[in-house]
């Protein structure tokens, strides 16, 4: 798959449901190993839980799940990342559109521009594509905030990430162990506890900046 148009025509009609995929600087990468519940699946869903009740309550605009295919033409960069926040402005002032892959076709199915925060979960599989690949371009891309979070060790490693001149920077945790995102203006604490069955259990705590 040598070109973004390319990769994008694959992707819509012809890539297999099951497997990440994403082209970056010329170049095709897939990964088709299973996503593992207790450290990837579950810590999505919390995320999303808890993102799209403020979303709504405080009307601030729309959460994207994993699914949501993010295209940057400029930067000839096509993904789909395991989450994604648009606000209203980034949205109504045409930063981020959400339309059809080709004229033709029917369907919102691409998100076009520079969403403003975006979130990928570390798996055993993606460590190198998440903190170094995906990492630049979504600096290149010109993404204000990246969450990384990684929830295979003893401990939760959740960077919240916020650009800087030439890179992005981890935001600090207060004394509480939160973590304020600029983008949604509060602070942010990733917890977990033993599952009753088996794994681990998330809740993604949020409170005023």
């Amino acid at each position: 798959i040598p070109t973004l148009d390319a990769f994008r025509e694959w992707m819509h009609t012809a890539a297999p449901e099951r497997g990440r995929f994403w082209f970056v600087r010329g170049k095709f990468e897939a990964d088709m190993s299973p996503e593992k519940i207790s450290v990837h699946n579950f810590v999505k869903a919390a995320l999303y839980g808890t993102l799209v009740t403020h979303a709504q309550k405080h009307d601030v605009g729309e959460v994207f799940p994993d699914g949501a295919f993010l295209v940057n033409e400029a930067t000839g960069f096509g993904t789909e990342p395991d989450m994604m926040f648009c606000s209203w402005d980034c949205l109504t002032e045409g930063r981020v559109q959400v339309r059809a892959w080709r004229r033709e076709s029917d369907g919102d199915v691409e998100v076009h521009g520079i969403p403003d925060m975006v979130v990928e979960i570390v798996s055993d599989s993606s460590v190198r594509k998440d903190n170094v690949e995906l990492r630049q371009s979504y600096f290149a891309v010109g993404i204000p905030e990246y969450w990384l979070i990684d929830a295979r060790g003893d401990e939760i490693d959740f960077q919240l990430l916020v650009r800087g001149a030439d890179d992005y920077l981890a935001q600090p945790a207060d004394a509480k162990g939160y973590f304020l995102s600029p983008c949604f203006g509060r602070r942010f604490l990733l917890t977990r506890k033993a599952h009753k069955i088996s794994g681990w259990s998330y809740r993604l705590l949020t409170r005023a900046e």
